[in-house]
């Protein structure tokens, strides 16, 4: 353990499975969080949409200005941020404090996502690797499959005479985004060059087709998954007749069998093939 823990892009990496967690744990409730709040599906569909649309405005605004050097900073300035929005999220549950609650989820969408895009231009700049990469993604998907799992679980029982439901669900991330920020203050990073880079992230990428074409796709992919599955939960437990619970199993055995297939695609095609590769990693 000591061994992991002594390398930076390992401290990285358990930084971004901490908040994983937090994400999968909240977002697999997100959804049903907001309808227990008086929210209804069309109203949900356009505050996501909201969300998704004004977060590819802000990755587009954090490539342009936001320099290398100052990439942890700026991940620890927006984790700190959004730590304190889900507390407010927290404590307005079952207000009528609605178009408050529609301002928070969106700042919360947008606020997710640049921390996510921001993780790997943090850990180039401490160790530059394609394999590390593959790693990252893996780490994030993983994450966010153990989060659905615990909240799978908990999920409408009583424990210790706590009734686990949406908004404890919700406490509970709000715990694991905390400790991820408590260990990136502690994280010391240092730059692989020898010189600190004064370019900006915009610079970085688009000077590189394959970061090119991971960016344009998280951007395109992103609207179209919000499009798409943003309302999944809802879709399930709305119209399917799915259990909160039983929706969630679902969800973790789909994104149980996406981690396998990118564990293969990290052990098999990483070292050979950059075209095969990303080609696999953007497919899961």
């Amino acid at each position: 353990m000591s061994k992991i823990w002594s390398k930076t892009e390992n401290k990285i990496l358990i930084i971004l499975l901490l908040f994983s967690i937090s994400i999968g744990l909240w977002n697999n409730f997100r959804q049903l969080w907001m309808q227990d709040n008086g929210l209804n599906p069309t109203e949900i569909s356009q505050i996501i949409s909201f969300g998704t649309l004004f977060c590819v405005i802000g990755i587009l605004i954090f490539l342009k200005y936001i320099k290398l050097d100052k990439i942890k900073n700026f991940i620890t300035i927006a984790l700190f941020l959004k730590v304190i929005n889900l507390v407010i999220l927290f404590f307005i549950n079952h207000t009528s404090l609605s178009s408050f609650i529609n301002l928070s989820i969106i700042s919360d969408i947008i606020i997710e996502r640049l921390i996510i895009i921001s993780i790997y231009p943090l850990i180039v700049t401490i160790k530059k690797s394609n394999t590390l990469y593959s790693k990252r993604k893996l780490v994030e998907y993983t994450g966010r499959d153990l989060g659905v799992l615990v909240g799978g679980f908990i999920i409408g029982k009583t424990i210790l005479g706590i009734v686990f439901n949406y908004n404890v669900c919700l406490f509970i991330s709000i715990v694991f985004s905390i400790i991820s920020l408590l260990i990136l203050v502690k994280v010391k990073v240092e730059s692989v060059e020898t010189k600190p880079s004064k370019d900006n992230i915009f610079k970085y990428i688009f000077t590189n087709r394959f970061r090119t074409t991971y960016i344009i796709y998280y951007l395109i992919g992103q609207i179209a998954y919000s499009t798409a599955l943003g309302l999944k939960m809802l879709t399930l437990t709305n119209y399917l007749n799915f259990s909160d619970s039983a929706a969630t199993q679902y969800f973790l055995v789909i994104g149980l069998l996406a981690d396998l297939i990118g564990i293969l695609a990290l052990k098999f095609f990483t070292p050979k093939n950059d075209s095969i590769t990303i080609t696999i990693k953007f497919g899961i």
